[in-house]
């Protein structure tokens, strides 16, 4: 008897390590909690004043935790039941160091009740009425009044990378590119031998 062995679906971490090697890898420093609600609680969407350039929709990112924590979004996650005030404080005890890495998948910008945006996957700019086609699940991070932002995937959390943030989406330098990739390795390795 032959058994069909169902082929899996592709981790994010297959998908993340399938990208590499990483050329140009950009990072984006974020203050705490935010970096760590990412790395650490399911936080999908990341609110910015400006939409990404579209040359990294698609790529990986790195998430760097700045040194810099903000109450006002700890108390935020919590009053929306997206964390407890115990998850919060455990997923952003790290400052300083790049602590993830994504995919950006999608990116958009608000005006009003119409967002634009654009998927990695298609590269086609589509609107939505936020009113009456947002997805509250696909949204649970979008906060009212953001300009623009952007949506992320493969999230794969990696053990502190001590280095220094700066604004906007900087390169990585080639020691942290190194270490990402060797700690990714090791978990690629560690998930295929269990």
């Amino acid at each position: 008897m032959t058994v069909k062995v169902k082929e899996q679906e592709p981790t994010a971490l297959d998908r993340i390590v399938g990208m590499m090697p990483f050329g140009d890898l950009r990072a984006l420093t974020l203050w705490q909690p935010m970096a760590g609600a990412i790395a650490h609680l399911g936080k999908d969407f990341e609110n910015r004043p400006t939409m990404p350039p579209e040359n990294l929709l698609g790529q990986p990112l790195a998430i760097h935790a700045g040194m810099h924590y903000e109450p006002v979004h700890g108390a935020y996650i919590v009053e929306r039941g997206l964390a407890t005030r115990d998850q919060v404080e455990g997923a952003c005890r790290v400052h300083g160091a790049i602590i993830a890495i994504v995919r950006l998948c999608s990116r958009w910008s608000f005006d009003g009740a119409v967002a634009t945006g654009q998927s990695a996957r298609t590269r086609t700019r589509s609107s939505i009425d936020t009113l009456r086609e947002i997805e509250p699940a696909q949204w649970r991070w979008y906060m009212q009044g953001t300009k623009a932002g952007f949506h992320v995937d493969c999230v794969v959390p990696l053990d502190p990378i001590p280095c220094l943030g700066m604004q906007g989406y900087w390169r990585v330098g080639d020691y942290q590119k190194a270490d990402i990739a060797k700690q990714l390795v090791r978990k690629y390795n560690e998930s295929a031998s269990t």
